[in-house]
């Protein structure tokens, strides 16, 4: 039996088909192999983040890289305690005593928004996830016990801080010691959403020292702006005329003492520069305010207004008055008396 010859051109063909097949087998090496493997198991707690339990809170995050991830596990456990602390401060609020809900009606308004503030130092990397060289997932936790730690530490020394601020005041002065219980009421909301976190972190936690200390800032504001009370001096006609304006302020805001003796003095005095030109009668005055405690100079300010009149220099001095008066449109009574801070 004959078998034909198989022509040259036919093996060539073989022989370079069965070399690109074994080129494509060496190709996908079994490292690659494996990656895609390993690729296509997508860990569970990526689309399912594991229960927080009574030691750890988790959060997941995905970023072009693990330092982005990172940061958005971060947000994510932020989000979830802020979620958290709200459903906490809703539930709370009714049963708290009347002096505390003021601050937490203030904390609520803004809750949402301060809750991006949180800072979490305390977590570790518990696993990573990287389908892509461009994606990477990570699985976060944190630790409640140290997490709360941190925060009662900040609690603890703004407490302290405000205690020995008051004993340095001693009798420093009534406006004075108003201030400072008036700035630390401005941080009486970040205080209160730390100490929500630290009771929901630790929800055995004694909050009674933090409610006082809430309590006595809010006390002392207002036992100081009780105490105060300006009565007005004047020394000419128009110094009177100006003094009225103030004496409204100071009654809108009750802050004006009656016939009594008052340990503060608010002294107005004007100088005038009298002149006229055609048939303008102009006045420039220099109004002077002075603001007096026990004696002691605590603030002031200088006004340069200037007035005129057809008629007569009574017609410029009650436009200078009313440009006076328009003063209170742009600024508070504090600026205009040219005291820190302002009266809450």
């Amino acid at each position: 039996m004959f078998s034909l010859p198989i022509p040259y051109s036919t093996i060539k063909t073989l022989l370079i088909l069965l070399t690109c097949l074994v080129t494509a087998c060496q190709s996908v090496s079994p490292q690659r192999v494996r990656q895609h493997e390993e690729a296509a198991i997508v860990p569970t707690w990526i689309n399912a983040v594991p229960q927080d339990s009574i030691q750890f809170l988790y959060g997941v995050g995905e970023g072009k890289n693990r330092q982005a991830a990172i940061q958005n596990a971060l947000t994510d456990l932020t989000a979830k305690l802020g979620v958290i602390v709200s459903a906490q401060f809703n539930s709370t609020l009714t049963v708290q005593k009347y002096g505390y809900e003021l601050v937490k009606q203030d904390t609520q308004k803004t809750i949402s928004t301060e809750v991006k503030a949180i800072a979490i130092n305390q977590y570790q990397v518990e696993q990573s996830y990287a389908p892509l060289p461009t994606l990477v997932y990570v699985l976060l936790k944190t630790d409640k016990h140290k997490l709360f730690v941190t925060y009662k530490q900040e609690l603890d020394q703004q407490v302290r801080h405000y205690q020995v601020g008051r004993q340095q005041l001693g009798s420093a002065g009534i406006l004075q010691g108003y201030q400072h219980a008036r700035q630390e009421q401005q941080k009486l909301a970040a205080f209160f959403r730390k100490m929500l976190i630290a009771e929901v972190l630790n929800p055995k936690m004694i909050m009674q020292d933090y409610l006082q200390y809430e309590q006595q800032v809010l006390n002392d504001k207002q036992r100081f702006k009780q105490l105060i009370k300006f009565k007005v001096l004047a020394n000419n006609s128009i110094s009177r005329q100006l003094a009225e304006v103030l004496k409204g302020h100071l009654a809108q805001e009750q802050l004006l003492a009656a016939n009594v003796a008052s340990k503060f003095k608010l002294k107005v005095s004007v100088s005038k520069n009298l002149s006229q030109a055609y048939d303008f009668y102009i006045g420039r005055y220099t109004i002077n305010l002075s603001v007096y405690e026990s004696g002691k100079q605590v603030g002031g300010r200088q006004f340069y207004i200037k007035g005129q009149g057809t008629k007569n220099y009574q017609a410029a001095q009650r436009q200078a008055i009313k440009k006076f008066a328009k003063i209170f449109n742009t600024q508070t009574l504090w600026q205009v008396l040219g005291l820190e801070g302002e009266l809450l």
